[in-house]
This record gives structure tokens, sequence and C-alpha cells, in this order.
């Protein structure tokens, strides 16, 4: 018998009782939900003499009733009639002295809705420390963002200006008695492990305070144990905790909203990513929690997701609300530090090593070597059926090789100068952790790793491809489908397992478009953007993130 509590129901017809059982399994669709095999549609629904007592669960998306826009009228302007000024009250004339400057900002979202964004404020040891710096001025900071299009600027009327990440930079540099320079590293339509690999492409290395938006672009994964989503964001939150600079993390955690509809409040990762957070003791704010209740629980204009977002970006008043509560969680921060200033304890807990991953053995690669952009058509060979083409715009490219044909091939050789870059890196990166393997360019020579090809997913017109190997190395080779059901466009990994066996010669990896497709209407689109060595990245450890997917050979 199962007992899930909700709404009670009693099952004694046959007709009734298979529906209901199927719309279970439709609202627990994961497979897990199916693992104890004594349970049936049929045995449970046999069951005409005795009772079931089943929970239901609502987990309807609900609509967005948007109004018909003008010819270039933006959705979400903001509303200035809404905004205000923090104030505090009871604190000395020197504490306030001191505060003052921080409160000059002007929030749009209200005040009880700001202190429920602040999702998660942790001790915030390394966000102190930044802070320390930025009242007393002693040192030049660097701040940065990593996410996709949301912190990219996508949805507001001027991207550089109305982004959230240019709102606060723009109050962080007024405010600072240090020199603040920020740079935004994120990379439309990518998910957090394309991070994890790429980082140095987005990110400087002594960077003071970073920022990570991921939790829209991840999905969802509705399992707890070996959640793939937050195994991504553990090990994106230790390669930047453990960068030179020992930066202060920070995550900025996004809703689900759709052109029409938005997600129920549980139907995202952010609430197992808080585990990640509480872990490693890195504060959390939330736009779902500051903005849900005024669009489900007493709905209220000017804060409703038509007037804040546009389609499932942010518009200007939604990018206003996430700057909002960046700046809130920086004021409640000198705040803490005028109440509790830092101790010695504090100070000594500063310096110890990241402690062992969450999910254990989570680690990322000790060493990668990322090729994306143009440095990516270095590694071609041949391209028959193949175009470089730019599928963005000037402000927002989407470089990549594209083919649409079948029998396409793209020929990427991988050089012997990438096994002695990623050798070396490895070399260095065992040094730094104390190690006791430690690779040189030699060892590269017969061992195994991971090359995995950035590849786009999407929902129309995509087809399948073969990648094989040939030259100095040999893999299995792997057919990888670029079509799936979400509407969105996405860049993924493929993951093939390469083994170098002669470095005298260039591994060469072949990419060909084949005539099957699962496209309905027949297409055979297949683009490639990159890829990345993961030396250190055993098989093991790359099956285990699921959205690799370490396509199958059939």
């Amino acid at each position: 018998m199962i007992t899930l509590v909700f709404n009670v129901i009693v099952l004694r017809t046959r007709g009734p009782c298979l529906r209901l059982f199927k719309g279970l399994l439709l609202l627990f669709r994961h497979r897990e939900c199916m693992m104890h095999r004594r349970i049936s549609i049929g045995n449970v629904c046999t069951l005409s003499g005795f009772s079931m007592v089943l929970i239901l669960a609502t987990v309807k998306s609900i609509s967005i009733n948007r109004p018909t826009l003008l010819p270039g009228q933006h959705c979400c302007p903001v509303n200035e009639s809404l905004l205000w000024k923090k104030k505090v009250h009871g604190l000395n004339s020197a504490a306030s002295t001191q505060l003052e400057p921080f409160l000059s900002y002007e929030f749009f979202l209200p005040q009880l809705q700001l202190m429920a964004g602040h999702k998660y404020p942790s001790s915030s040891k390394r966000l102190r420390k930044f802070v320390s710096y930025m009242m007393t001025g002693d040192r030049p900071l660097k701040i940065g963002v990593v996410g996709g299009s949301i912190s990219w600027g996508q949805g507001t009327t001027a991207r550089g200006e109305r982004d959230w990440f240019s709102l606060f930079m723009a109050w962080l540099i007024s405010v600072s008695r240090a020199p603040v320079t920020g740079r935004n590293g994120c990379i439309p339509g990518t998910p957090s492990f394309y991070m994890v690999l790429c980082w140095e492409h987005s990110v400087d290395p002594n960077v003071d305070l970073i920022f990570v938006e991921y939790v829209f672009n991840d999905g969802v994964d509705d399992r707890i144990k070996n959640n793939g989503a937050v195994r991504w964001v553990e090990q994106l939150v230790r390669r930047l905790m453990d960068l030179p600079g020992h930066p202060a993390v920070v995550l900025v955690q996004v809703p689900h909203v759709h052109l029409a509809y938005f997600d129920p409040f549980f139907r995202t990762s952010e609430d197992l990513e808080g585990a990640v957070a509480a872990y490693y003791d890195i504060p959390t704010v939330s736009l779902r929690d500051a903005l849900y209740p005024l669009n489900v629980h007493r709905p209220q204009a000017g804060f409703l997701w038509a007037q804040i977002y546009n389609e499932h970006h942010p518009g200007d008043a939604g990018h206003k609300a996430l700057a909002d509560l960046a700046v809130h969680l920086i004021q409640e921060t000198v705040l803490g530090l005028l109440s509790y200033p830092p101790s010695r304890e504090e100070a000594e807990k500063l310096d110890r090593p990241l402690p062992p991953p969450m999910y254990p053995g989570n680690l990322p690669p000790s060493s990668s070597v990322c090729v994306v952009g143009f440095n990516f058509t270095s590694l071609v060979g041949a391209a028959k059926g193949w175009e470089w083409t730019n599928e963005g715009t000037t402000q927002k490219p989407k470089w990549g090789y594209v083919a649409t044909e079948p029998s396409s091939r793209l020929v990427l050789q991988l050089t012997n100068r990438l096994a002695v870059e990623g050798a070396t890196a490895l070399d260095g990166a065992a040094a730094d952790t104390n190690v006791s393997k430690v690779a040189s360019a030699a060892s590269v020579k017969g061992s195994t790793f991971p090359v995995l090809l950035h590849y786009l997913q999407s929902y129309v017109g995509m087809g399948t491809a073969r990648v094989e190997c040939s030259g100095g190395c040999e893999c299995a080779g792997v057919n990888v489908d670029a079509l799936h059901a979400g509407r969105s466009s996405q860049t993924y990994m493929a993951a093939i397992m390469v083994t170098w066996l002669n470095q005298t010669l260039d591994c060469e990896l072949q990419v060909t478009v084949l005539e099957r497709t699962s496209d309905v209407e027949g297409g055979h689109k297949f683009k490639v953007s990159g890829l990345v060595l993961a030396f250190g990245y055993d098989a093991a450890a790359v099956a285990s993130v699921g959205k690799w997917h370490l396509p199958s050979d059939d």
C-alpha cells in the first residue's frame, strides 16, 4: 500500500482507478518512482476490496495574461513611482556615518519581498572580507558574474545599462572607497557544467566576488540523491572558490517563467542547490522567493510576471529587482560588519581549505583545455559540407560549424600541443594541491580521458551525427542526436572517451551527419562550437553528470 498525503481518494472501480493511477504516473514521471516493481497499474486497480490512500499534488503551470504590446513597446518598464530608499535605525553616530553612503540606492521591490529574496545569508565570511576592503579602500577589487542569457542581459532595453549586473556595478562604483571593476562572463544558452570546464574564458583568476546564475539553464532534475544539476553547481562552486583570489561566491536564483505560463513554486532545482550553499557557506538571493507571493498568494499590480518578465527573460523591471537583491545583500553585509566586526576566529577560518565534496568524489577536473570561439577554427583539418557561421548577432554572437545535409564531414585535429598544454596544467594543479600522482606531457600518451564536444541541442530541424576517432588515437564511436523536446536551444556536451596511443600523430575526431534523424520534418542540422580536453576526469566521473548523456552507440 502506498500512502501519500493530500486528498484522500478511495479506489473501488477499475476505470476511475486506472485513470487516477495514470495521472499519478504523469505526476511522478521520473523512473525512480517505478523502482518498486511489485506495484503496477494492474495489481493496484484489482484491489477492489481494499482502499488505497493517494496524495495528489497540483503540478499544473499557471497561465500568464500578457497584454498586446504596440510596436517598439517594452513589456516591463520600471514603475518609478514605486521606488523607495532604505532607512536603518538604532545605530550610533559613527556607524550611521559609515552606513549612510550605502543607503543612497532606490529599491523597486517592496521591503518584505526584499527580505524574502535574501534566501540564505550564510555566515558570509568571504563576502564580509570583500565588503571590508570595499569600505576601507585597501586595494582594487574585481567583480564578476557567470550564467546564461538572463545575467548576460537578455530582455532589457539597454544591455550594459539596465541589466541587473550593470545596475549593481554602477551602484557599487558609486559607494566603494576602493576602485572596482566588473566583468560579465555570461555565455547565453549554456548550463553550469560548461563554465566548470571553460571558466578561464569568462572569469579573472584573481576575482574577488563572483555571482553564479544557472538555475534556469540547468533545468529541473527532481532527484535528491545524485542530482545532476546540483552536482554541476557544486563542481562550479568548488572551481570558483579555489581560484587564486579566493573569491566570495553568491548564488543568484531566478524563477521558471515562460511566455504564457510560469512553473509551480517547487518545480526548480533552486531548493536542492540550497544544500550546496549551506555546505559551502555561501549566500544566496532568490527572485522566485521575492516575487512568487506577489503573483500567486496576493497578486499585486506592478509586480506581476507580465510586468516583470519578457517571455523567460526579465525585462527592465525584472533586472531592476535582481539588482535590488544584490544591493540589499551588500547593504546587509555592511550592517553586519558594523554590528559584528570581524574576529580572529573568522580570519582564521578564511584560510581553511575547502571541505571534501558534498557528493563524494564530485570534483571538477584537475585540468582541462577548452577551445571555443575563433580558436576552435584552428583545430579544423577538413570541413566538407560544414560552414563556420554566426547564428547570433554582433552583440550576442553564436559562432560554430553548421551542416544541414547528410554525409557532411568535419575533421577536428587534436594536436600534440593540446596534450602538452593540458598535461602541463595538470602538473601545476597537482603541485598546487599536493596530489601525489603528477602527470607530465609524456604520461598523457596511452592515457584515456574525455573529449567533450560542444554541440547545439534544439527542438526543430535538428539531426544526428556520428563521432569517431582516427590517427594517433582511438575511441568507441558514438551517435549524437541534437533534437530535444523542450522549446529551447542550448549548448550541450557529448563525451567521447579517447585513448591517445601515439602522440607523434594528431588525434583526429570526425563528425559526420547521418541520414537518420529524429526530426519529424526530416531535418539534419548539426552545429559544433568547441571542445574540451578534460584531463583528470575518468569515465565514471563523466557518466555521473546526467546532461552529458554519454550518447549511446546504437
